[in-house]
């Protein structure tokens, strides 16, 4: 593992079991056995720190997965079916040898929504990902349109809006622990959706 990377990582995993206020600097730089001057070659401040970590462990991979969904050559259902692994970052952003423990999973969304209170430069990456996502959605509703397998009677733009907002509804629900299995009850929102539009 790269330098950078390993800092990432030991960084995350420390957000991750202490939080972000309850761990200093200091312990994270001693966590990855570095000394300061190497460490501050790549980081220059924990809020420096957790923006990488929270751009490496789930923006890049949500777009990553975004983009996946509107590769040609597979059907509308198994595209439906990886919507939510796009949105939940359910493979790669913990547990990079595939497992993906579901408590640091809610820890780590905790984690970044409590950053984005931190750091504006934050806050405007989530809000361009968002509008990515709700026009990968879009454009994944239109050709879903053209093939005939949705309605064509809906405004894709504003049921993509809909869709991302069941989303954004849902992780609230698990987080606030009104939902328990988070994947579960994303697949049962989209489900719900295709009901509506498909043909």
């Amino acid at each position: 593992m790269e330098t950078r990377d390993h800092i990432l990582f030991t960084a995350l995993m420390c957000f991750i079991e202490y939080g972000y206020d309850r761990i200093s600097l200091n312990e994270i730089i001693k966590k990855t056995d570095l000394t300061k001057g190497a460490f501050y070659y790549y980081f220059s401040s924990k809020d420096q720190l957790v923006e990488d970590v929270i751009e490496t462990y789930l923006f890049r991979y949500v777009d990553k997965c975004m983009g996946t969904i509107k590769l040609s050559g597979i059907t509308p259902e198994e595209k439906l079916k990886q919507l939510p692994e796009a949105l939940l970052n359910t493979k790669e952003c913990l547990i990079t040898n595939g497992e993906v423990d579901n408590s640091k999973r809610k820890s780590f969304f905790i984690l970044f929504l409590n950053s984005l209170e931190k750091s504006e430069e934050l806050t405007k990456r989530f809000n361009r990902a968002q509008i990515e996502s709700i026009h990968s959605i879009t454009e994944l509703i239109e050709s879903f349109q053209e093939s005939g397998y949705f309605k064509k009677t809906y405004d894709a733009s504003e049921t993509a809006e809909l869709l991302f907002a069941a989303y954004r509804g849902a992780m609230f629900d698990w987080i606030t622990g009104l939902v328990e299995d988070i994947e579960l009850e994303l697949h049962a929102r989209i489900g719900k959706f295709t009901r509506i539009l498909h043909v």
